[in-house]
């Protein structure tokens, strides 16, 4: 299996583009996908830099309704008529970042929402032996701080986030399980659980963001709990691939504790795993 990282906070090198935000491309025996399509176009440019067609992609994993996941789509459309794009229904709510009491607007583009590309999704769903798709972790261990500050909006009034429309991907190539995870709001570790509880058994790589970046502030968790969940992370064998929100500081501290079971995912990095 391949993994590209076709748009991250950061570049592996200047011949690549770098934006706040993800943008995966993932090659199976059955399935050529994007995992998010970050904030806008760039991951196409980036694409073309790596000679990966983005047209020839046939499925697209939208990971939760913020737009630096799935700005992207309306350029998607633009390049490709045939992939469906998997996305839960509730990302097209509003959601929003609170900075100092002001409420930006950090929501997807709803009029994409009935695109006849957009395959709309209530809970888990197992789109073919490849592909599952699961949200909801009933854990609640090490959940991100920054969370705090990002909104959900109904006809009361703001609420916190509780990331129900939040997504994580399952591959299972043989006997070989892929966790991919976008910003793991709901915790990685929960969502690590949760997976092994799907495939009733272990997994063999973890990819995705873990959220220790505070999005107002832009300052990661405080150390003693990234290096908590370091250790929590090391006890499971996995070997894991980081990127985009945890930060590169977070990313650091974590090497520290984990040594060669981490490794991170630039804007341009070309995996085979």
């Amino acid at each position: 299996m391949r993994v590209v990282g076709l748009l991250e906070n950061t570049t592996l090198d200047e011949s690549f583009e770098s934006k706040h935000g993800l943008c995966l491309y993932i090659e199976t025996p059955n399935h050529h996908i994007l995992f998010d399509v970050g904030p806008d176009a760039t991951f196409i440019e980036n694409a073309k830099t790596l000679n990966i067609k983005v047209e020839a992609v046939d499925t697209v994993i939208i990971s939760h309704g913020h737009n630096d996941h799935g700005g992207g789509l309306e350029a998607l459309f633009e390049v490709n008529k045939q992939a469906k794009v998997y996305i839960q229904e509730s990302a097209f709510e509003p959601y929003f970042l609170n900075i100092l009491g002001f409420k930006k607007n950090i929501g997807l583009d709803v009029r994409l929402k009935y695109h006849p590309q957009v395959k709309l999704l209530k809970g888990n769903t197992r789109i073919d032996e490849e592909l599952f798709l699961f949200t909801d972790p009933k854990l609640s261990r090490y959940l991100p701080e920054g969370n705090k500050k990002l909104l959900s909006k109904a006809k009361k009034g703001y609420t916190q986030d509780t990331f129900t429309h939040e997504q994580n991907l399952i591959l299972s190539l043989g006997e070989q399980h892929i966790l991919v995870a976008g910003c793991a709001h709901r915790g990685i570790i929960n969502i690590i659980g949760e997976a092994e509880k799907q495939i009733q058994g272990a997994l063999d790589d973890v990819i995705g963001g873990f959220h220790f970046i505070n999005p107002t502030s832009f300052k990661g968790m405080p150390t003693e709990q990234i290096e908590a969940v370091g250790k929590a992370l090391k006890e499971t064998g996995y070997q894991y691939y980081t990127c985009h929100c945890t930060g590169e500081t977070g990313y650091e501290i974590l090497r520290q504790v984990m040594r060669e079971q981490i490794g991170y995912i630039h804007t341009g990095t070309d995996l085979i795993l």
